[in-house]
């Protein structure tokens, strides 16, 4: 069967224990991830080391990812044109998550904090010699959708009134600001409960679903499900009740370990 796993943000454990436990009620899963594999949580490293060993599973690229993606290239696939070049991008997101994904690479902390205060083109040169070149490839590799003939996954959006068959994808994300909304714009709640004109059910990430109306989910932090679409990001690295979400494509079953890796009961 095939799961969707929500935004991972550096979390090893987990993701080994949301694996695990799939593995166990499943003995040939195959696995697509959301994107925001980096950034926040501890273990970015140890995270695309384990990602990189997985054959029967594909990656999206979340925003955090196509940050990353520009610090370490020069390139992003979903960024506003000449909206940041990446010296400034990098100092962004060093408030934003990433100054925990370099120490994961053996940045020494000292190191850190001298150049982002002295910000220069040595901070990236700092960054991009410290992660090993697999590792770039896969965030330079990771594309904006996954696309199977019943559903499709995207990292944070796709608009609720326009069609989501491959066709009008591969048309609309010629287009750069449709690039930049498919990785960071936010649904509102009239737009998850709207109905809408896909032919394919939609998982996405991005944001914490504790961002929306206690209402619309079954607890506290439980995936969000409308017409047509799921939400997995349960905030696996934003505090002590953060959890990794999976969910099955085939049967809508819903899986949740929290960040110490421990299954959760479902409501």
């Amino acid at each position: 069967m095939r799961w969707v796993l929500g935004d991972i943000h550096g979390m090893i454990d987990p993701l080994q224990a949301a694996l695990d436990l799939i593995h166990s009620r499943d003995p040939s899963p195959r696995f697509y991830f959301v994107g925001d594999y980096v950034n926040r949580g501890p273990d970015a490293r140890r995270v695309i080391d384990l990602l990189l060993t997985l054959n029967n599973a594909r990656f999206a690229r979340g925003n955090h990812d196509d940050v990353l993606d520009l610090i370490l290239s020069g390139l992003w696939e979903g960024g506003e044109e000449d909206a940041y070049e990446p010296l400034a991008a990098c100092n962004w997101f060093l408030k934003h998550g990433l100054a925990d994904t370099v120490l994961s690479y053996g940045i020494a902390s000292d190191d850190l904090d001298w150049h982002r205060y002295h910000p220069s083109t040595d901070l990236l040169e700092l960054i991009r010699s410290a992660i090993p070149y697999d590792h770039k490839q896969f965030i330079r590799n990771l594309p904006m959708r996954i696309d199977e003939p019943d559903a499709l996954v995207m990292h944070a959006f796709w608009p609720p009134e326009e069609p989501n068959d491959p066709a009008t994808l591969d048309r609309r994300l010629d287009d750069a600001e449709t690039r930049h909304r498919v990785v960071w714009e936010r649904y509102r709640p009239q737009q998850i409960l709207a109905a809408k004109p896909w032919s394919r059910p939609m998982f996405v990430g991005h944001t914490p679903v504790t961002n929306y109306p206690h209402a619309m989910r079954n607890d506290d932090n439980f995936p969000i499900r409308g017409p047509m679409i799921t939400l997995l990001d349960t905030a696996a690295a934003l505090g002590p009740g953060g959890r990794l979400s999976a969910v099955c494509i085939e049967t809508a079953d819903i899986l949740q370990v929290d960040r110490h890796g421990q299954p959760v009961d479902p409501p």
